[in-house]
C-alpha cells in the first residue's frame, strides 16, 4: 500500500478488506476483538483515500479512488431487509480524504467524520442511515451533492461542543 503504484496499492486494499472480513470469522464468538482488529484494516484503507485530487491528476488516480471506495462502502451497505452492513458497527474517519464520485447508501451506526474532505465529481449520500456524530465540517463539494431520503437519526444540538450528546456538523462547508 505504500507504493506509488496504483494497482498494486487496489490489490493490496482487496487484500486488506479480506482480512478484515476475515477477522470477523475468525473471532465469531469474540464481537469486541473482531470490531478491534477490523477497525485497524479499515483506518489503514481509509488512509488510501487521503491523497489530493488535483487539476493534473492522472485519470488512473480517480479510478483508483472509486475503486477504494467502493470496497469501503460496500460493506457498510444494507445487508438485506434492514441488516446493516458488515463494518456498520466500525468507527469511519474520513477527515481530509479526497473522494471521487462517492456514492453510499451506508448504514453507519457510529461516529462518522468527513471533515476538512473533498468531494470531486458526483457526491451521492441519498438513502444512507448516520446514527451517532456525523461530521461534514470544512468539507468541500465541487459538484452539487445528493442527501435526498438520508437519515440522521440522532439528535442534533445546537452546540457541537456538548460532547455527551450526539450531533451532525455542516459548519463552514
Amino acid at each position: 500500500l505504500a507504493t506509488e503504484d496504483l494497482t498494486k496499492r487496489e490489490s493490496g486494499a482487496y487484500a486488506l478488506a479480506a482480512l478484515a472480513d476475515d477477522w470477523a470469522a475468525f473471532y465469531k464468538d469474540d464481537t469486541e476483538s473482531s470490531l478491534k482488529e477490523q477497525q485497524v484494516c479499515l483506518n489503514i484503507l481509509t488512509g488510501q483515500l487521503r491523497d489530493p485530487i488535483l487539476e493534473n491528476s492522472p485519470s488512473e488516480l480517480c479510478k483508483f479512488k472509486e475503486r477504494i471506495q467502493n470496497i469501503i462502502f460496500a460493506r457498510f451497505e444494507e445487508i438485506s431487509d434492514g441488516n446493516p452492513g458488515q463494518w456498520s458497527d466500525l468507527n469511519l474517519n474520513l477527515e481530509n480524504c479526497h473522494f471521487y464520485n462517492i456514492s453510499s447508501k451506508g448504514i453507519f451506526k457510529n461516529r462518522t467524520s468527513f471533515a476538512n474532505s473533498r468531494f470531486h465529481g458526483k457526491t451521492s449520500f441519498a438513502g444512507a442511515h448516520f446514527y451517532n456524530n456525523t461530521l461534514f465540517k470544512g468539507a468541500h463539494f465541487y459538484e452539487p451533492a445528493d442527501f435526498n431520503r438520508a437519515h440522521f437519526n440522532i439528535k442534533t444540538p445546537f452546540n457541537p461542543n456538548d460532547h455527551y450528546r450526539t450531533y451532525v456538523d455542516f459548519s463552514e462547508t
